[in-house]
């Protein structure tokens, strides 16, 4: 059974895309994305990847980059916690140029949650 990794990848960003619940969905997306290779799969640098495909696999990329910002911004800590396990596994298995491009904005977003206390969500 051949697996379209763009709509698994699709599926797991909807998975956590809800702040306040990533953290309930994230061992399901974990397992997801490391059964079927879809970081490696879809963020694999863009030069490298085939044809027809290239185009989908650039909006997933940028939409799995964009969700992992998001959370790494999130005021839940849950879902900044899932942001941090996000850029693990994306920097692991992401194309050099994806990971180069975005090396910066991980490090400076990972340093603020080093530096900011918890303030409890009410």
């Amino acid at each position: 059974l051949m697996v379209d990794a763009a709509v698994l990848l699709r599926h797991v960003i909807e998975l956590l895309e809800v702040e306040s619940d990533a953290s309930r969905h994230l061992p399901h997306a974990l397992t997801l994305l490391h059964t079927h290779g879809l970081v490696a799969t879809v963020l694999a640098d863009t030069s490298d990847t085939m044809g027809v495909r290239r185009h989908e696999y650039k909006r997933h990329t940028k939409a799995w980059l964009g969700l992992v910002a998001t959370l790494l911004r999130s005021r839940h800590p849950d879902a900044r916690w899932v942001g941090t396990v996000l850029v693990g596994e994306t920097a692991g298995f992401c194309g050099e140029a994806i990971f180069l491009a975005q090396l910066g904005a991980w490090v400076e977003a990972l340093a603020m949650l080093l530096k900011r206390p918890e303030i409890p969500i009410t």
